[in-house]
């Protein structure tokens, strides 16, 4: 375990979205895959319809967001270009009170179902919106910009995330009452905020994990993921490609270029590729690129861009790092390293373990054992089809 930062991927990546160690933007996410995306978990699905029957199964029965451009708000985001679209999305509400503040401009309105916002709203709006929706004695609070770009200045703040993080690698809980002063010090705006809370959420979640409240962890780096989502600074990026492995949640993971620690992973998990794609003169093995940084000299990084690294995480990325370099030794070594680790019987994790196991078996011609593992793939619900495929030809 230690503090990992990504590698400093194709400019590309970068372009028009960070200053290093001066000012960064929030990000502008990439075009969307078709379909729509859920805002708990952040799968992909065709439709509206399978959307919100996904999420009354998998996430309880009363749920809230804001639809935008198609794209899902979960609670800040940034739209450079119009916004034609603004819809605020009620699952198993009967009625919500909604409080919109766009500029000067206040608005409170009570709301039984789905609503267009942008009735609300000025036309050609730029600046901030906030969206308040209450129900009984719950709040949810939405930023988002329209037509604007919002800097924040990184520095202080990627410095304060360093000392907790490193009281993280300590085994030392972080102090949220230290944390709390600190921050309204720093902070000069609500981005700040939530760029600050996310991290602080983040190693709440790996220390309560360290302490072996595995479900109250996982809820604070559910909490951690969505806040951080839409920053673009390398640690903010990092941190969600860590939490993207642990979650299954792989979207994060999809525009990860050569460069990067975690293109491997997103090869296997995103791409579904048996053999890492190589370039004219690449060797058969993984590409400089990717290795793992457990002290200062393996990052390409400054100190304050650096994010703790669980060592759950850490064996996965070593087992897919020897599945591509054909290391069967170390390949099953890892996998029996993390058969034995106590998340191993995590539902997320189990599904990880096969997979990797499934494949593994696959390419050095066991396909005895690789049916084995498929066969207990066969409905999972996001590596189920592969399974379902290799089971029906073989």
């Amino acid at each position: 375990m230690g503090l990992l930062s990504d590698t400093l991927e194709d400019n590309r990546e970068f372009a028009g979205k960070i200053e290093l160690a001066e000012f960064a933007f929030i990000e502008l996410p990439p075009t969307p895959p078709s379909g729509v995306c859920c805002p708990v978990c952040d799968r992909i699905f065709g439709s509206d319809l399978a959307l919100n029957n996904h999420i009354a199964q998998e996430h309880g029965r009363e749920h809230v967001y804001i639809k935008a451009n198609g794209r899902v708000v979960r609670g800040t985001e940034v739209f450079r270009q119009k916004v034609n679209q603004c819809e605020l999305v009620l699952l198993g509400l009967g009625g919500v009170t909604v409080m919109i503040q766009a500029g000067k401009r206040r608005k409170q309105f009570l709301v039984e179902a789905n609503t267009d916002l942008l009735e609300h709203i000025p036309t050609e709006y730029m600046g901030e919106v906030r969206v308040t929706v209450s129900h009984d004695r719950t709040k949810r609070d939405f930023l988002m910009y329209f037509n604007t770009e919002p800097p924040f200045d990184t520095r202080e703040l990627n410095r304060l995330i360093t000392a907790f993080q490193e009281r993280l690698e300590q085994g030392i809980e972080p102090d949220g009452d230290a944390y709390q002063k600190r921050q309204r010090s720093l902070v000069q705006n609500d981005l700040e905020k939530h760029y600050l809370d996310g991290f602080f959420e983040y190693c709440l979640g790996f220390f309560l994990e360290k302490q072996g409240h595995w479900p109250e962890s996982g809820m604070h780096l559910e909490t951690a993921m969505h806040l951080l989502r839409p920053y673009a600074t390398r640690p903010a990026r990092t941190a969600r490609r860590i939490l993207a492995i642990r979650m299954n949640c792989f979207t994060p993971l999809q525009h990860c270029h050569r460069s990067s620690v975690f293109y491997p992973a997103r090869v296997f998990f995103v791409d579904g590729d048996l053999i890492l794609p190589l370039k004219t003169g690449d060797s058969a093995t993984p590409p400089e690129g990717v290795r793992f940084a457990n002290s200062p000299s393996d990052a390409i990084a400054t100190r304050d861009e650096r994010v703790y690294l669980d060592g759950f995480t850490e064996l996965v990325l070593a087992a897919i790092k020897a599945f591509y370099a054909r290391d069967f030794f170390i390949l099953d070594g890892t996998l029996e390293m993390l058969e034995r680790h106590p998340l191993a019987t995590d539902t997320n994790n189990e599904g990880k373990l096969l997979l990797l196991k499934a494949r593994g078996a696959h390419v050095r011609g066991d396909q005895r054992t690789a049916r084995k593992n498929y066969e207990r793939l066969l409905y999972h619900p996001i590596f189920g089809s592969e399974a379902q495929e290799f089971c029906n030809v073989r």
